[in-house]
């Protein structure tokens, strides 16, 4: 009854954190001592072997992303997006001592990033800024100019006018995403350790795992259906029902048995 992989694969996995680090300028790392400028260097390294291993399983080519996941690791063991792909296909394989392994090893190496990874994040949000204060700057000046453009000159303003309000529009959407996202602990990774637990019958820190996913992405289909799952278990059977419903308005693949079996301790 319980569903256990997230919607989208790897969709997870396009995180700011992971894109921002590798960015990163030399002259930027004066805030990191020799050994973290060593551990960036490196992190950059494996990351070609971690995008290789994330194309090949989104390919259902699963023991050659294996392969290249396992070399991303041997450059750089505390990547914990190489970690958190591998528990996904550990989870999957039903290896469930692996699969724990390393989503313990994700939440592990997500936090020995999180200095970089609020770094990065702040850097890339100043840049936003700065580029949406030069193209307001360019945009005054534009309008201020256009009044007294005619024919070819004044359709030229209009279609840079076009451009420059485009860019700020997707520089307050992309804002807006990552003042949501921050540089969190992805919901993904509470959700695959969840669903660890489940299959490993320890109730209780399966509910402490969902709940986290659902508190740092409310509109987790998969966490509120494995929710439903627990509570159906514990004969919580309102509770079951209020997760099960919100399951299925956040878009969950539903199993018609379980919620046959709902409807059934309900009396319907």
């Amino acid at each position: 009854m319980i569903r256990f992989s997230p919607k989208s694969k790897t969709a997870l996995l396009t995180l700011v954190g992971l894109a921002l680090l590798l960015t990163i300028p030399a002259f930027a790392q004066k805030d990191f001592n020799m050994e973290e400028k060593q551990m960036i260097r490196d992190y950059k390294r494996s990351n070609s072997y971690f995008l290789d291993g994330e194309k090949l399983y989104a390919k259902k080519k699963v023991d050659k992303a294996l392969t290249a996941l396992e070399k991303c690791l041997e450059i750089f063991p505390e990547h914990d997006k190489a970690h958190f792909v591998l528990a996904d296909i550990y989870l999957k394989k039903r290896d469930l001592p692996k699969a724990e392994q390393h989503i313990l090893a994700a939440k592990h190496g997500f936090e020995k990033l999180q200095k970089w990874y609020s770094f990065s994040f702040q850097q890339y949000l100043d840049s936003l800024r700065e580029q949406k204060a030069t193209n307001d700057q360019q945009i005054a000046g534009l309008e201020a100019s256009k009044g007294s453009a005619s024919g070819l000159q004044k359709s030229r303003i209009e279609a840079r006018l076009a451009r420059l309000k485009s860019q700020n529009h997707e520089a307050d959407t992309k804002l807006s995403e990552f003042m949501r996202s921050g540089t969190k602990m992805p919901a993904e990774y509470n959700y695959i350790h969840g669903n660890v637990y489940f299959l490993t019958r320890r109730f209780q820190e399966a509910f402490r795992e969902y709940t986290e996913t659902l508190e740092k992405n409310p509109k987790h289909g998969g966490a509120c259906y494995n929710l439903a799952n627990l509570y159906f278990i514990h004969k919580r059977y309102d509770k079951s029902r209020e997760y099960l419903d919100l399951a299925v308005k956040y878009g969950a693949q539903i199993n018609p048995k379980f919620q046959t079996a709902l409807e059934k301790v309900e009396g319907k």
